[in-house]
């Protein structure tokens, strides 16, 4: 094991919210599964991952998100991207905007969320492509784990909107 990586039952003992959690949201963490992380609702599922969409486009996370993505590549030419747990394709869908000769992965551990998202109008652009991936189980993505495998190989910026938390 690596010196610098944390143990796996420091990763179970985290909160949802991850290391930097506030408080409040270690206050109010039960045991209950959130609907995205339950297998048994579907339906629930799609309707939250909708509602996240719509909130990232009326608050402009997906824009915000995105400029920062755009301020690290905006000088490469044809720059390689790989979205972990994109859900909805919102910040990517955004990227592409900015800059248009991106080529960009979008991935989640959901395949429902793939589905939806290679069946669309961002799976149809000619520089998407869609996969699913739970980039949990590649314990180190600086390594030789997720950013070396056929998922992407080698893309310049990795970008998430939300913490990455192992399991679903």
């Amino acid at each position: 094991m690596m010196v610098h990586m944390p143990t796996e039952s420091a990763i179970d003992d985290m909160p949802r919210g991850g290391p930097d959690a506030s408080w409040l949201d270690r206050e109010l963490q039960t045991d209950r599964l959130e609907y995205l992380d339950r297998d048994d609702a579907a339906g629930k599922k799609r309707a939250v991952v909708r509602s996240l969409d719509r909130m990232g486009r009326v608050f402009g996370l997906h824009e915000r998100f995105a400029r920062v993505a755009f301020d690290e590549i905006r000088d490469v030419p044809d720059a390689k991207v790989l979205e972990l747990g994109s859900a909805h394709g919102g910040l990517s869908r955004r990227l592409l905007e900015l800059h248009p000769s991106a080529h960009i992965t979008v991935t989640d551990v959901e395949p429902g969320s793939v589905a939806a998202i290679a069946a669309g109008e961002l799976g149809d652009h000619p520089c998407v492509t869609a996969r699913h991936a739970d980039p949990a189980i590649h314990v180190e993505l600086r390594g030789g784990g997720l950013l070396n495998s056929p998922i992407h190989p080698r893309p310049q910026i990795v970008v998430a909107t939300r913490r990455l938390r192992r399991g679903r």
